[in-house]
């Protein structure tokens, strides 16, 4: 596996993490404005090489912190789908 393979797998494990916190927060809000922080600077640090659309989940986040937008949780919920399958499975 080479180097950029290896940035992308990274990025897909913290995009995933962060939406898991996100899941399984109790006070969703204030956690999601949080996340829409985080995510935004990841946009900042990963804008050469993102295989990520950090700057896309930012703004569901801050939509999810400031509304009850239930197409950001769905969009969340599909972008988790697609994040994951860029994690290859340890056991295979």
């Amino acid at each position: 596996m080479d180097s950029t393979q290896n940035h992308q797998i990274h990025q897909a494990i913290i995009a995933r993490e962060i939406i898991d916190i996100y899941r399984f927060a109790p006070n969703k809000t204030d956690v999601a404005e949080s996340l829409d922080v985080l995510c935004f600077a990841m946009a900042r640090l990963t804008e050469k090489h993102s295989v990520i659309d950090w700057d896309f989940l930012a703004t569901l986040f801050d939509q999810l912190a400031h509304t009850n937008n239930h197409t950001s949780f769905s969009d969340i919920e599909k972008l988790y789908q697609r994040i994951t399958s860029l994690i290859p499975d340890p056991n295979s």
